[in-house]
C-alpha cells in the first residue's frame, strides 16, 4: 500500500520492534568521548532528547543511533521509548482510564534525565527536546500542558514526579495543531476495540471494561485495534481535564501567556513533501489522474472538516490546480502532495510558530528542508519527503550509513549533514543556531560549504524569515505564502455551520463510495472533526466573510484551461445562488468548479443591494435639504416683495372698506382685497395677509378667495396703511 520508499523505511524500523511489550520505558544515552590526552572530565554538556514519531501506533527510539550527533556537536544525545497505540492512549472518556499515558511516560523519562544526567557530564538546565512527526506533536503537547509550567507535582501511579521541562524545543514535521495530532473520537475507538476483543457487554461500566481489557494480552489488544480513519487518529493524545495533561483545547493552551511553550526557544520546520505516505505506489508509477486527485481530496475533506465540506473541496481544488499545465498528470500528483502536506503539517506548524513568536518571550526559528538526495532515490520520485532530514540530523552521511538510514551518501550530502548538525547542536547549547560554533567545518574533499556565509534570522509572524536548507541554501521569507494564507486566513473564515434549514455540510455524492479514496476509512458524517484552525462560528454575514477573505487573498478567477478529463458539477460558495446554472468543465471559458464565479456573484449582489440602499438614503437626504432651502428662499422673497410693494406710491394692493363697524363696534363688513397682477408673490395655501385696525382687531387671509378669519395675536407691522390699518405678510 505504501510507496516503495516509505515501505523500505518502515522495514528498516520494524527490525527494531520485534519484541513488543508494555514495559518499554527505557533510555539510550550517547555521551561524547573526551579528546585524547585530555584530563579534563566531561561536564556542563548540553543534552538533546529525541522523541521518535513514526506514528502513534508503532516505533522505537532504539532505532536511532545518536553517537555521531553526540560526537560531532559535543553534546549528550538521548533516545527513549514510550507506550504506543492502545497501550499508550486508550481512554474511556472518564477518570477510570483518562488516557495520555504515552505523554506521562515521556514526562517521567525527562524527569529521570533531569535528576541523573549530571552523572554523565550533562547540564540538566541545558536540555533540548526534539521530536519528529508524531514525536514533535507529543513534544508540543507537553510544552503547552499546564503541568509543564515550573515545578508541579504530578501523581502518576502513586509516585510523585516533580516535573521540569526543557528550555529549548525543536519541532520537525509535526505540531500540536495538525489534524492528526489528537484523537477526536477516542471513546468510540475504545468501544470498537471492546466489541472486537470480547468485552462489549461491559461498555456501560468503565471499571469493569478496563479490567476485561487488562486480562487480554498485548498481542490480542494490538490485533483488535479498529481501522484508523485516514488523515486522523484513533488512539492518540486526548483533550480531557481528567488526565491533567491537556485539560483544554489546543489553541487555548497554545495562546496562554504562562506556559513552558511560551518560555522556551523554539526551532520548527518541515520538508517540501510531507504527505507521500498517504499515496500508493501506483500513484508514482502511473502518476495521478484528475479522478484520482478527486478521490484523495474528497477523503481528506470528509475526514478533516466538519462544516461546508463541498465548499472546502471547491476552494482547495481551485487553489491546488496548476492552471497552466493541468493536462500533465505529474503536475496533478505534485498538486495533491502539496495540498496534503500544507494541510496536515506545514500550515499547522507555521501556525504554532506564529503563536510562539507572538508571545515575544523567547526566540523562534523556522527552516524548510528541500534537499533531494542524489543517491538511493528512484528516478522521478518527489524531492525532500517526510523524514528525509533525519539522516542529516543524526550524521549518517559522515559515516557512510547509520541506523536506521540508508548506507550510501556522497560529499554533497555530507556537507548538508555537517551544516544541519552544527545548527541543531548550537541551538541546544545557546538557543541560537548561529552560535557558539560557526559554519566553517567541511568534510575533506567536499565542495564549498555554502552555509558558511549565512546567518539564520529569527522568525516572526510579520517578516516570516526562514532558512532554506538545500544544495544552494538561502535566507527567504513567507514560505508558500499564498497557500499558507489560504489555510490560516481564508478557510477558517468560511468554515462554520450552514443554515441547516436550507443547506447541507456534506459533500456532493457523499453516498457514492467510489468517489473516495479508501472509503472504509471514512469518519461518520456527523462527527466533529479536527480541523486544526478551528475558530468559534462567526456572527458576520457570509458575504462579509467572503469579502474580507478575498481582500486578504487577492483572489482572482483562474485562466481558462482546456481539459478533456475533468467534469463535475461543483457547489457554489453562495447558498442563495444554488439554482444558478454552473459550468461543468474546466474546458469552458470559466472555472469548471464554479468557485471564483460564485464568489464574484455573491459579493456583487451584496454590494449592489448595499449601493441601492446608500443611494436611496442619499437621494432622500438631498431632497429634504433642497425642500428646506426652497422654503427659506420663499420666505425671504415674500418679505422683500411685500416691503417693496408697500413702499411704492402707487401700490398695486389696495384694501377696500376695511373698517365698517356695527353699532356695537364689531366688524360687520367683509374685508375686501384687490389682488393685482403681482399675485404670484403669494404662495397658495401657505402665505397669509394680516390686517389690524386701530382697535386691534386682526384678520387673516384664508384659503378661499377673499376669505378672512379673526386673529388672536398681533404681529409686528411692517407697513401702516390708510385709516390706521397695519399690514404685514407672513408665512405659515
Amino acid at each position: 500500500m505504501y510507496p516503495r520508499v516509505i515501505a523500505e523505511q518502515q522495514l528498516r524500523l520494524n527490525s527494531f520492534v520485534r519484541d513488543q511489550r508494555e514495559d518499554c520505558l527505557n533510555l539510550n544515552i550517547y555521551v561524547p568521548t573526551p579528546e585524547a590526552n585530555s584530563s579534563k572530565p566531561l561536564e556542563n554538556l548540553a543534552v538533546m532528547v529525541f522523541i521518535h514519531g513514526d506514528s502513534y501506533d508503532a516505533g522505537t527510539g532504539n532505532a536511532y543511533d545518536g553517537s555521531v550527533l553526540a560526537s560531532f556537536g559535543n553534546v549528550i544525545t538521548v533516545t527513549l521509548n514510550y507506550r504506543l497505540g492502545v497501550l499508550g492512549f486508550l481512554s474511556t472518556g472518564n477518570s477510570v482510564a483518562p488516557g495520555n499515558y504515552a505523554l506521562l511516560d515521556i514526562a517521567a523519562a525527562v524527569h529521570w534525565i533531569k535528576q541523573n544526567i549530571y552523572s554523565f557530564g550533562g547540564n540538566p538546565n541545558k536540555l533540548t527536546l526534539f521530536g519528529h512527526g508524531h514525536g514533535a506533536a507529543l513534544v508540543n503537547d507537553l510544552l503547552i500542558s499546564p503541568m509543564s509550567r515550573g515545578c508541579i507535582s504530578q501523581l502518576v501511579n502513586r509516585i510523585s514526579i516533580t516535573f521540569f521541562l526543557s528550555h529549548r524545543v525543536i519541532l520537525q514535521s509535526g505540531s500540536a495543531t495538525s489534524p492528526w495530532s489528537v484523537a477526536t473520537d477516542h471513546v468510540r475507538c475504545t468501544e470498537e476495540l471492546a466489541k472486537t476483543i470480547g468485552c462489549a457487554p461491559l461498555l456501560k461500566h468503565s471499571d469493569e471494561l478496563v479490567k476485561c481489557l487488562r486480562n487480554k494480552t498485548a498481542s490480542e489488544l494490538l490485533e483488535s485495534v479498529p481501522l484508523t480513519p485516514k488523515y486522523s487518529t484513533c488512539f492518540g493524545p486526548v483533550i480531557s481535564h481528567r488526565s491533567g495533561v491537556l485539560p483544554r483545547g489546543i489553541k487555548e493552551l497554545l495562546t496562554q501567556p504562562l506556559s513552558a511553550f511560551s518560555d522556551a526557544s523554539v526551532m520548527f520546520g518541515a520538508a517540501k513533501y510531507e504527505s507521500v505516505r498517504y499515496l500508493k505506489q501506483e500513484d508514482f508509477d502511473q502518476n495521478i489522474t484528475d479522478a484520482r486527485k478527486d478521490q484523495l481530496l474528497r477523503t481528506f475533506v470528509h475526514n478533516t472538516f466538519t462544516y461546508q465540506k463541498q465548499r472546502m473541496f471547491d476552494i482547495l481544488d481551485h487553489h491546488y490546480t496548476d492552471w497552466e499545465s493541468s493536462l500533465e498528470r505529474r503536475s496533478c500528483r505534485e498538486n495533491i502532495l502539496e495540498l496534503l502536506s500544507d494541510g496536515l503539517v506545514v500550515a499547522p506548524i507555521i501556525q504554532v510558530g506564529n503563536y510562539h513568536s507572538g508571545q515575544r518571550k523567547a526566540k523562534t526559528y523556522f527552516y524548510n528542508f528541500n534537499f533531494s538526495p542524489p543517491s538511493g532515490r528512484p528516478p522521478g520520485f518527489p524531492d525532500a519527503i517526510h523524514g528525509d532530514e533525519l539522516p542529516y540530523v543524526f550524521g549518517a552521511p559522515l559515516v557512510n550509513g547509520l541506523s536506521p538510514f540508508p548506507v550510501e551518501y556522497n560529499q554533497v550530502e555530507a556537507m548538508i549533514s555537517t551544516a544541519i548538525m552544527t545548527y541543531w547542536t548550537n541551538f541546544a547549547k545557546s538557543g541560537d543556531p548561529n552560535k557558539p560554533s560557526a559554519q566553517s567545518t567541511s568534510p575533506e574533499g567536499n565542495s564549498k560549504n555554502r552555509f558558511i556565509d549565512l546567518r539564520w534570522p529569527e522568525y516572526d509572524a510579520k517578516t516570516q524569515n526562514y532558512l532554506h536548507i538545500g544544495k544552494r541554501p538561502k535566507i527567504s521569507h513567507h514560505y508558500r505564502g499564498r497557500k499558507i494564507a489560504l489555510w490560516l486566513d481564508l478557510i477558517p473564515k468560511l468554515h462554520h455551520p450552514y443554515d441547516k434549514t436550507t443547506d447541507s455540510d456534506a459533500l456532493e455524492s457523499s453516498t457514492d463510495m467510489s468517489t473516495f479514496d479508501e472509503p472504509e476509512r471514512l469518519w461518520d458524517s456527523n462527527d466533529i472533526l479536527p480541523f486544526f484552525m478551528t475558530v468559534p462560528p462567526t456572527t458576520k454575514p457570509l458575504t462579509e466573510n467572503i469579502t474580507t477573505a478575498l481582500n486578504a487573498m487577492n483572489l482572482t478567477t483562474a485562466p481558462s484551461v482546456v481539459s478533456s478529463e475533468r467534469t463535475r458539477n461543483s457547489s457554489t460558495l453562495a447558498p442563495e445562488l444554488s439554482n444558478t446554472p454552473r459550468p461543468a468543465s474546466r474546458g469552458t471559458g470559466t472555472d469548471g468548479n464554479g468557485l471564483p464565479l460564485s464568489i464574484t456573484i455573491a459579493v456583487g449582489c451584496s454590494l449592489l443591494f448595499l449601493n441601492i440602499l446608500i443611494f436611496a438614503g442619499i437621494f432622500y437626504q438631498r431632497h429634504k435639504i433642497l425642500k428646506h432651502k426652497k422654503a427659506k428662499n420663499n420666505v425671504k422673497d415674500i418679505k422683500f416683495r411685500a416691503k417693496d410693494v408697500m413702499d411704492e406710491k402707487n401700490s398695486e394692493l389696495e384694501a377696500v372698506d376695511l373698517l365698517s363697524k356695527t353699532e356695537s363696534g364689531h366688524v360687520t363688513d367683509k374685508i375686501k382685497m384687490a389682488e393685482t397682477q403681482n399675485s404670484d408673490m403669494f404662495v397658495p395655501n401657505r402665505t397669509y395677509f394680516h390686517v389690524a385696525n386701530q382697535n386691534n382687531d386682526r384678520y387673516e387671509r384664508g384659503h378661499g378667495p377673499h376669505g378672512y378669519t379673526s386673529m388672536q395675536h398681533v404681529e409686528q407691522p411692517i407697513y401702516s396703511g390708510r385709516k390706521g390699518c397695519k399690514v404685514k405678510f407672513v408665512t405659515s
